[in-house]
């Protein structure tokens, strides 16, 4: 891919365009991992709603396989070394870059269970230098505590204050219904985006 990163001092015409392209990119990804979902049996046998980890897992080898098979990039993710026999950098769930050279990655995904630490995912994945950001979260619409996100703008208010402090570092919020049974409703039904 080799593709140069764009700073934050580009104009913003420029800016705007950057970000349509990113947009394509990214809604291409986003499709493909629901392409994969919704042909793949085992999408709904790992969703288990009182217990997210094995999904984590699973998304996380789709997201992976779906950067080296369609995009060419080499990845790294838990339980997955890339070729040189290294698993997770900096701590993100999923890590694709161009084996070319040692420039910053080109992608970093976080998948986060736990809406206490979404804004901790956030910051982490603002804080590496990389083209793509993605997050991948879940809300409960009839949940009544404080350790879950009701909806999106329980999300929003998490993530908007880290997001505003890194506007030129776009990240697609990919957010899905954890309560939703994917036996009976489509995954593109369960999840949505929104980008900060």
């Amino acid at each position: 891919m080799g593709v140069e990163l764009l700073s934050n001092s580009i104009p913003k015409k420029q800016y705007v365009l950057y970000m349509k392209n990113q947009k394509i990119i990214f809604i291409n990804i986003f499709q493909r991992f629901l392409n994969t979902l919704n042909t793949d049996n085992l999408s709904q046998i790992c969703w288990n709603r009182n217990n997210l980890e094995p999904w984590t897992a699973y998304a996380s080898e789709i997201f992976a396989r779906i950067l080296q098979d369609d995009f060419k990039l080499e990845a790294a993710r838990k339980g997955h070394a890339d070729k040189y026999g290294r698993y997770e950098y900096f701590n993100i769930d999923v890590i694709a870059y161009d084996d070319c050279c040692w420039k910053p990655p080109i992608i970093a995904i976080e998948i986060e269970n736990y809406f206490s630490r979404i804004e901790y995912s956030a910051w982490k994945l603002f804080s590496v230098d990389c083209r793509f950001r993605l997050l991948l979260t879940y809300y409960y619409p009839k949940a009544n505590s404080k350790y879950f996100a009701k909806n999106l703008a329980d999300i929003k208010k998490k993530i908007s204050p880290i997001a505003d402090d890194n506007k030129r570092k776009p990240l697609l919020l990919i957010y899905g219904n954890g309560a939703a049974n994917p036996r009976k409703q489509s995954w593109d039904k369960i999840f949505k985006t929104y980008w900060f």
